[in-house]
């Protein structure tokens, strides 16, 4: 799964391998998987010159190592550039505040496509 969000967020990038292995090894550090089945992911690389993000919602929740022992079924991957530790801070506290809502993580679990899923993300976003 980590690999298609890599390709979803850098849709452009000939780095896919190495900014997978980076997330990897990110995520071998210190997990990303949090409460209520959600994982962030997210890495500072070398290998994106501008903030990147993707996100799913899987069918079948996964094992990503969640303090709560729960499985994952909703996932957002940051990616972004090493230089720059400010921005990458405001996206994780953006998603982080975002996630915090049980009814923003229900309807983000029920949208029917993808562009639901973003539309719901904006409105919670200016509330």
């Amino acid at each position: 799964m980590l690999a298609e969000l890599v390709k979803l967020a850098a849709p452009q990038s000939l780095s896919h391998d190495e900014l997978l292995a980076s997330v990897r090894a990110r995520k071998a550090v210190f997990p990303t998987a949090l409460d209520d089945g959600v994982a962030l992911p997210h890495v500072r690389t070398p290998l994106v010159r501008e903030l990147m993000l993707s996100a799913c919602v899987l069918d079948e929740p996964i094992a990503f190592g969640a303090a709560d022992g729960n499985p994952v079924d909703l996932l957002f991957l940051i990616l972004s550039p090493a230089n720059t530790p400010s921005e990458h801070l405001s996206i994780l506290r953006s998603v982080s505040k975002l996630i915090s809502s049980p009814d923003v993580l229900f309807s983000l679990r029920h949208a029917q496509n993808a562009a639901e899923f973003v539309a719901i993300i904006h409105r919670a976003t200016l509330a």
